[in-house]
């Protein structure tokens, strides 16, 4: 448990984690029986353990020793706390020199899926994915460093999502152009395929976009990402949002070894 805890908040910098355990500390009396997680070491293994590998509730309280109400009430004190105190996603300060046809990022949307929810469940259900889910759009740089993330209801597709969050507008505001899959065509601001284009050309596109997926598949090895998730629609996206800050911190600590291909480089011919 503790080799556990260990790895998985090794993301997280001394001063935040000291700043966390004292807000996880109860006050109030211990309830009987709760002696297996009642310091902060041990709620924090318990929650990261559930954010890692995603087991059900009945198997955590088995292995701690505690009713599985209480593992459910202790989830939801604890996740938001995380939350609060897991900010790595934000716009760069300062001009991005790496680019790649003018293009600085990478965007695109990925599927978190979830049990049905009554009443709306509609909102999060997608024909064409026969499931109930919630999405989540990504904006990274082309060296993987997450920008923004964007967490909404299933049934938008890719394109109607980039509208809704209004991305389309804040890009062009800020003249920042993005590469993108076919599901973001017409828009000015984000290059697509092109079959116009020669196939060099749409190759390099699509290898210099593969860090949005490369990112999307570091957060999915958080399983609670990654699983059919039964909690509340709003303890997913707060559980969501960890996750992606904890790959951000991640790829902070250790970026990703990415080469950004240049057009203008001598190449052998793509026939």
């Amino acid at each position: 448990a503790c080799s556990l805890l260990l790895s998985t908040t090794a993301l997280i910098v001394d001063d935040e984690r000291r700043l966390l355990f004292p807000k996880i500390s109860r006050k109030k009396s211990i309830p009987r029986g709760f002696e297996a997680v009642q310091f902060p070491r041990s709620r924090l293994t318990m929650t990261f353990e559930f954010l890692r590998r995603h087991p059900p509730q009945s198997m955590l309280a088995e292995k701690y020793g505690i009713h599985q109400s209480t593992v459910s009430r202790e989830l939801h004190h604890i996740i938001p706390i995380i939350y609060n105190h897991c900010r790595y996603i934000n716009w760069p300060e300062r001009p991005i020199t790496e680019s790649w046809c003018n293009a600085i990022g990478a965007i695109d949307c990925t599927s978190h899926f979830r049990c049905r929810v009554h009443p709306g469940q509609a909102l999060y259900y997608r024909g064409d994915k026969h499931a109930h889910f919630i999405t989540s759009q990504v904006i990274c740089s082309l060296r993987g460093e997450i920008w923004s993330i964007c967490l909404g209801f299933g049934h938008n597709n890719d394109q109607g999502f980039f509208k809704l969050t209004k991305k389309d507008q804040f890009i062009v505001q800020n003249e920042i152009i993005l590469l993108g899959d076919g599901g973001y065509r017409g828009n000015v601001n984000v290059l697509t395929p092109d079959d116009k284009k020669d196939l060099r050309w749409n190759y390099e596109q699509m290898a210099n976009r593969a860090v949005v997926e490369v990112i999307n598949s570091l957060v999915k090895n958080w399983k609670a990402s990654d699983s059919k998730f039964i909690m509340s629609p709003e303890m997913q996206e707060l559980t969501l949002m960890i996750c992606y800050n904890l790959v951000a911190k991640h790829i902070r600590m250790f970026p990703l070894n990415y080469e950004i291909t240049n057009p203008d480089r001598e190449r052998t011919q793509i026939k």
